[in-house]
């Protein structure tokens, strides 16, 4: 039990790292990025399927104010 527990946790990072990566790859498509985040991460994020550091949560909150402004 404890082992399948460390090795969820292991796996969240590996796919926050991953996604972490994959959006701030997109990141110069302006609205495209902004339209498949709101979507498909931030979904992830409300629903806390995902567990986001919040050092991602702030990049896409600080992205999102670049493409309104």
């Amino acid at each position: 039990m404890k082992f399948k527990k460390a090795f969820q946790q292991y796996n969240n990072i590996l796919i926050n790292i991953l996604l972490f990566y994959f959006f701030t790859l997109f990141a110069g498509y302006g609205n495209y990025f902004s339209l498949f985040e709101q979507t498909f991460y931030r979904s992830l994020m409300l629903n806390n399927i995902i567990k986001v550091p919040h050092i991602v949560r702030k990049i896409i909150q600080l992205h999102q104010k670049s493409i309104i402004h």
